[in-house]
């Protein structure tokens, strides 16, 4: 027994151990390739090289999720302090490849502009935008990979973390099973909130941002916020190319470092609008903080997945005693696969329909509680329609149509300010004594 267990440590040391020696070999090989690179003095190019690190860091992750996968049954003997060498080969994989990305963006910075062409010269792109700039589809998928395997990640670990707990316990078939529920929805709801936290990190990478040096948009940006009393967000201008006119907030309100709120605007809308609609759309973002929307939208998607996965359940199991003794249990597979796609279409339908009433709060909100004229905001909101080529027409959208925004809004200002009218107090009539008095005097004359 003492042999199988030793031999089931060396595999796992193995295997968790063979991602990283890949990874380290490929590093090797392409520390040659940068040393080229620094000689021939080039200076563009820089996301495809960091892209290329990402990448080959992102599939030595997902080897090492599949060795962890693999081998389920195998450390299911093993103490649970031994579960966690795929960990540390990750903690060194992130290493190395924390310092080749920082080796690329020595080698590609730029020199500093000299002061004689500092006021002539377009603003300097960021260097990890590369040549053409913009994210680009590989970018963003990478970065959707990397999101969904922390959440599986998170969801693995606390059903490990279930399964061991009932085992010490010692509990029996059904408290087991509870327990993997358990641990099963904190997965799920944890790996939610981590990556809803770390939406604006996220951001960062997939949209090549910089912030937003120009001083007079980051004195409006400040301005709005702190009119609001709001915590000042960070201000990234996002790297889109098409002349996309857009703006979005990402980030709880009292997020710190990686997990700080951010407002990302892009080049096209700081170019088009003037200062006053700028800060009506810095003000409708701002409103969104002071909504606490994202919060709302996290507690929103928490509810709806202990829905889904309650009826979802009550369903399969229904089915399944149904068709079991129909002759037919094999069939009961298909309600599952049914729940799941009526799962996805009703949370993709509620979910817009919440951006959509969101988006018209902040107009409101940003009018009424931060000063902002709606002829500003309605030019604002028809510039950045017109440059946005996703738009907000068709079904399932997460904003709505900017004239149906526009008509909500009056509508709705106009309501509060006929109701205000109609509940005003009525002035009070004149005493008696100054009636008499001005009867006196009209008959005096």
């Amino acid at each position: 027994m003492e042999t199988d267990a030793t031999d089931a440590i060396q595999i796992l040391v193995a295997l968790s151990a063979l991602p990283v020696v890949v990874f380290a070999l490929w590093n090797d090989y392409y520390a040659r390739h940068l040393d080229e690179l620094k000689q021939s003095r080039e200076t563009e190019g820089a996301a495809m090289e960091i892209q290329r690190v990402r990448s080959a860091g992102l599939f030595a992750m997902m080897l090492q999720a599949l060795f962890f996968l693999s081998t389920t049954e195998l450390r299911q003997e093993l103490p649970l302090y031994l579960q966690f060498f795929p960990i540390i080969g990750i903690s060194i994989q992130t290493w190395l490849q924390a310092g080749t990305e920082k080796k690329v963006r020595e080698i590609f910075k730029k020199p500093a502009l000299s002061a004689t062409t500092a006021g002539s010269a377009e603003p300097r792109p960021d260097s990890r935008s590369g040549t053409r700039g913009g994210p680009g589809f590989a970018r963003a998928f990478a970065w959707a990979l990397v999101a969904g395997f922390i959440y599986l990640s998170i969801m693995i670990g606390a059903l490990m973390a279930a399964t061991i707990a009932a085992r010490m316990l010692d509990a029996n078939a059904w408290f087991s099973m509870a327990f993997m529920v358990v641990g099963v929805l904190t997965g799920v709801l944890g790996g939610l909130g981590l990556n809803f936290a770390l939406g604006p990190y996220y951001l960062r990478q997939v949209l090549c941002s910089r912030e937003v040096e120009d001083p007079e948009q980051r004195a409006a940006l400040t301005a709005v916020f702190k009119d609001a009393r709001l915590p000042e967000p960070a201000f990234q201008q996002a790297e889109v190319g098409g002349g996309i006119a857009g703006a979005m907030m990402t980030g709880m309100r009292f997020g710190t470092g990686i997990f700080r709120p951010t407002v990302f605007v892009t080049q096209g809308l700081l170019k088009r609008l003037d200062p006053t609609e700028l800060k009506a759309v810095l003000a409708h973002e701002a409103s969104h903080m002071a909504l606490r929307h994202l919060r709302r939208r996290f507690v929103f998607s928490c509810s709806m997945i202990l829905a889904i996965a309650t009826v979802s359940t009550f369903l399969v199991v229904l089915a399944h005693v149904a068709f079991t003794r129909a002759g037919s249990p094999e069939s009961a597979q298909w309600v599952g696969l049914l729940c799941g796609a009526g799962a996805f279409v009703s949370a993709f339908k509620l979910l817009a329909k919440q951006s959509r009433a969101h988006e018209l709060e902040s107009d409101l909100y940003c009018v009424e509680s931060l000063g902002i004229q709606v002829e500003t905001l309605a030019s604002a909101l028809r510039k950045l329609e017109t440059h946005d080529p996703y738009g907000s027409r068709g079904p399932g959208v997460t904003h709505p149509s900017t004239d149906a925004r526009i008509l909500a809004l009056r509508t709705k200002l106009s309501t509060r300010l006929t109701s205000a009218a109609a509940s005003a107090p009525a002035p009070a009539p004149a005493p008696a004594g100054d009636e008499r008095e001005t009867d006196h005097t009209d008959r005096a004359a």
